[in-house]
């Protein structure tokens, strides 16, 4: 690695090591850096867009120049009834991935800046709360934000692996340690702070405590707050707007067009809006995560503080807080139809972004800052372009579980990570009048409108529409910004209340449906019970017709087996003819029918003593036949 300042601060060994003279503290070359207590290297200045073309951004005196990304490492506790065994510990700023059983090598060691561990009963290893891992994250980005710094605070990891938890918190606290993220968490409410809260709540209770602690210096804190679903832009504070477009400006860089910005000048209006906007996200259920985000969420806090000694002199600090969707496989997560669409965009825009810092944590693109960085291949990643590698202290929380089965995931992070630490951000104080910037935007409005005055196109026109809604926005004052958070606030609160009506409307109406249908239930019962003693009756009816059938046939039967066929031959004595007997077998009942009906017949004719009688009458006299 180069050693930033000659040797009059460090002197380089002939082992690859350097030494500061003072502190003696060792600086790994792989790393690039020097480790935590030494003192900081030479400072530099780099200036963003703002700065080249108004030339208000200036350094701050003993401020730090280049300063790499600060990593830390979370090991989330072991999911409640698992029998996986856990695959992860950590010591002091390492974390060892045990190998597995395929393996033969010893293991996975990475170092970080920070290492916690959330596995309980581990001997010598202290349980890291949530106050523990804000303490050593939350409170520096709050002190760097006051001092005009741009920071950002990512948590990146699979699925299930803790942080929504870490960053938002959690609602329901488990019953045997208040700091224990559970499967079966509620989302949080930002308004109520307890154990489990998480960075963001503690960031912006902070951030007011110091706001009120310095009186001299008039603060305004904005906020936004948007979701990145399937690749699209949503305003989670008003989510009527639809799908959002994502614009760049070389003043401003990349930002997204009409996206609502909330006016908070206390916490609990601060904290309130973040709540409702909360409520609008994209969440599923899947199998290894109840509550399970499917978009990005992005919050921005811009703090303006301008001093009164100096009315003109603004200076703008953005906290960008981002909880990254997890990356997951489809074959364990369990999910199907919109929900391997939502897996497959998460794990296209996650890899992008650890392609993104793959590069910018190559030695190639340190040496010759030429090399092309992929930040539009995903909108994440173009909003987030400032974040790595540009004007910004960003801190990456790496969230990682403990379980063997997650083996490969919990590698691929903390590879990615140990990528990240080495990425160098060029962060510097912001200070300038956004006056200037509006001057700057009216001047481009005007050379764009003497341009399209000669011709039209389509592009320039484009152009103009873009600066004039950026110039709008940025012209507005603290008074018109007030009044249209105001509105959006009342309209939240009347569509507050007309959901709780509707709500209330609702359990009315089903309780009623429910009486209804216990009532339906009682009559169909009965009914179902009438139709069972009919049926039995029925049943039993049946059975004696059946009877009563069976013993009709066993008579006609008998009779018309025993009987013969009987004849007269001009005599008194009659002559008894035998016929083929009718056996029970004859499946028709028509021919046992026909054949006692021809059999009636003989009877009837034998008796007579005459043949059969015709079926007309005789022609002649009389009216009928012979005596």
């Amino acid at each position: 690695g180069v050693v930033r300042g000659g040797r009059g601060k460090g002197e380089i060994d002939f082992d690859g090591t350097s030494k500061h003279p003072r502190e003696g503290m060792p600086r790994t070359p792989s790393v690039g850096r020097w480790e935590k207590g030494s003192p900081s290297r030479r400072k530099e200045v780099s200036r963003s867009p703002v700065a080249r073309r108004s030339g208000s951004v200036v350094r701050e005196k003993n401020a730090v120049g280049d300063k790499t990304i600060m990593v830390v490492a979370r090991v989330r506790p072991v999911p409640e009834g698992s029998k996986d065994e856990v695959a992860v510990s950590t010591k002091d700023a390492t974390v060892y991935v045990a190998p597995s059983v395929k393996d033969a090598h010893q293991g996975n060691y990475f170092t970080f800046d920070q290492a916690y561990s959330c596995i309980q009963n581990t001997p010598g290893v202290p349980y890291a709360t949530q106050e523990i891992i804000y303490r050593d994250i939350g409170l520096p980005t709050v002190a760097s934000s006051m001092k005009g710094y741009n920071c950002t605070i990512f948590a990146y990891g699979q699925t299930g692996s803790g942080k929504s938890y870490s960053m938002f918190g959690c609602e329901q606290l488990p019953s045997k340690r208040s700091s224990t993220p559970s499967r079966k968490a509620k989302p949080p409410k930002l308004t109520k702070t307890h154990s489990s809260s998480g960075i963001i709540p503690r960031l912006i209770t902070d951030l007011y405590s110091q706001i009120d602690s310095r009186p001299d210096t008039r603060f305004t804190v904005e906020v936004s707050f948007y979701q990145i679903y399937l690749e699209k832009v949503t305003c989670l504070l008003n989510p009527k707007k639809g799908v959002l477009k994502v614009r760049e400006h070389p003043l401003t860089g990349p930002y997204v067009e009409d996206l609502t910005n909330c006016l908070c000048d206390t916490k609990e209006s601060c904290l309130k809006v973040l709540e409702e906007g909360n409520k609008s996200r994209r969440v599923g259920t899947t199998k290894q995560n109840m509550v399970s985000s499917r978009s990005h969420a992005v919050i921005s806090i811009n703090v303006t503080h301008q001093t009164k000694a100096n009315g003109n002199t603004t200076t703008v600090s953005k906290l960008s807080l981002v909880d990254l969707a997890g990356s997951e496989r489809v074959s364990k997560s369990g999910s199907s139809g919109m929900g391997v669409i939502e897996a497959t965009t998460i794990n296209q825009s996650l890899s992008i972004l650890g392609k993104i810092i793959s590069v910018l944590g190559s030695k190639s693109y340190k040496a010759s800052q030429t090399t092309y960085v992929p930040y539009r291949d995903s909108v994440l990643t173009w909003l987030l372009r400032e974040s790595l590698g540009g004007n910004s202290r960003t801190v990456m929380l790496a969230t990682i579980s403990p379980c063997l089965s997650d083996r490969e995931e919990t590698l691929s992070t903390l590879r990615y990570a140990d990528q990240a630490k080495k990425i160098v951000n060029k962060a510097v104080v912001n200070e300038g009048s956004p006056r200037r910037i509006i001057h700057q935007l009216k001047c481009e409005i005007k050379f764009l409108e003497e341009q399209l005055y000669k011709g039209a196109d389509v592009v320039l026109q484009q152009k103009l529409v873009q600066s004039q809604k950026l110039m709008e926005a940025m012209s507005k004052t603290w008074d018109e910004r007030w009044n249209d958070t105001q509105a959006l606030l009342r309209e939240k609160e009347a569509e507050t209340r007309t959901l709780q009506e509707e709500k209330i409307h609702m359990g009315r109406e089903i309780k009623r449906l429910a009486e209804e249908l216990k009532k339906a239930n009682r009559q169909k019962q009965s009914v179902i019970e009438t139709a069972k003693q009919e049926a039995e009756l029925a049943k039993i009816e049946y059975r004696k017709l059946q009877n009563e059938y069976s013993e009709k046939c066993e008579e006609l039967v008998n009779l018309t087996s025993k009987t013969s066929f009987i004849g007269y031959h001009g005599s008194s004595n009659s002559s008894i003819m035998s016929t083929p007997p009718i056996t029970p077998r004859d499946p028709l009942l028509k021919e046992i029918r026909d054949a006692a009906h021809n059999l009636q017949e003989t009877f009837r004719s034998g008796f007579r003593g005459t043949s059969p009688r015709p079926t007309s009458r005789p022609t002649g006299a009389g009216r009928g036949p012979s005596p």
